[in-house]
């Protein structure tokens, strides 16, 4: 005996039966909140309970108290053992139709997966074309933009830099700021099966200037 007169926690389960007084509330608390397992004795019927889990169960013999007992204070390397025994069996019982199971589950995994939509966020250098050549752009230095594409996995897992391109004409541009808007027609994917649905940022500002040495050849 470790401990007399405790005061234990109540359990505040609704529907408990009403002949319970606090010594059975007192036990079916503590089970609430531990795994020990509360043997009750009742004072005025003599009844015994176990109280485990949140769960009273009576006893009606005294051969069940003491099956309790025994499972309670049994060694936990006998559970372990157990559980071994019945993975080993579950392992090794009809392997080969197990295995080929596993094989076509995961053929077939693979397979949907790629029939799957599937989305990939690209970062993109904006190439310049047809720059005047007496224009020379002071920013942005790297233009870059960034594409969301949507196809089948299959598609859209084998996009990169290397096959996705984004390209503005800059034909008609004079020295000061001016803004781009970045539409669909100035990126190229390498094939329909995909679709773009984002681009960021939707425009760029560009800063052009006219080359120093054209400058100082037009000074009077």
């Amino acid at each position: 005996i470790f401990e007399v007169a405790c005061y234990l926690p109540l359990s505040s389960a609704e529907g408990l039966p009403k002949k319970w007084g606090t010594r059975h509330r007192a036990a079916l608390g503590l089970s609430e909140r531990c795994d020990a397992w509360v043997v009750v004795v009742s004072e005025e019927r003599g009844e015994v309970s176990l109280a485990r889990g949140g769960r009273m169960d009576p006893f009606k013999t005294p051969q069940d108290l003491d099956h309790a007992a025994a499972e309670a204070l049994a060694p936990i390397h006998s559970h372990e053992e157990g559980w071994k025994q019945k993975m080993g069996c579950f392992l090794t019982h009809q392997w080969r139709a197990k295995a080929i199971t596993f094989f076509v589950v995961g053929l077939l995994w693979l397979v949907l997966a790629g029939q799957q939509n599937f989305e990939v966020k690209l970062k993109v250098p904006l190439e310049i074309t047809n720059l005047p050549n007496q224009i020379e752009m002071v920013e942005p230095r790297n233009p870059m933009v960034e594409i969301t594409v949507r196809g089948l996995r299959k598609d859209a897992s084998t996009l990169g830099k290397g096959n996705v391109t984004a390209e503005i004409d800059l034909s008609h541009v004079f020295p000061g700021r001016r803004y781009f808007p970045i539409t669909k027609n100035l990126i190229n994917l390498p094939h329909s099966r995909v679709q773009l649905v984002d681009i960021e940022p939707s425009e760029v500002m560009f800063e052009f200037q006219k080359k120093p040495e054209l400058e100082r050849k037009t000074e009077p």
